[in-house]
């Protein structure tokens, strides 16, 4: 099953091209992703826990 955090915040410093974002705190942008795979969750009605998702979908994760 996949594992939460499905992103780190060095993940998202490394993708992102927005300064904001790359120089946001860690800790916030612990509780941005933890936002955002929640809102995923709901929207999809799909926690990915389930045997299914050893690993999370890269589609998911780019919607983190």
């Amino acid at each position: 099953m996949a594992a939460r955090p499905w992103v780190t915040p060095k993940e998202v410093k490394a993708y992102t091209d927005h300064k904001e974002v790359a120089a946001r705190d860690e800790e916030k942008l612990k509780l941005d992703i933890a936002r955002a795979e929640l809102k995923v969750i709901g929207i999809t009605n799909n926690s990915f826990l389930d045997k299914e998702y050893p690993v999370i979908p890269e589609a998911v994760r780019l919607a983190v």
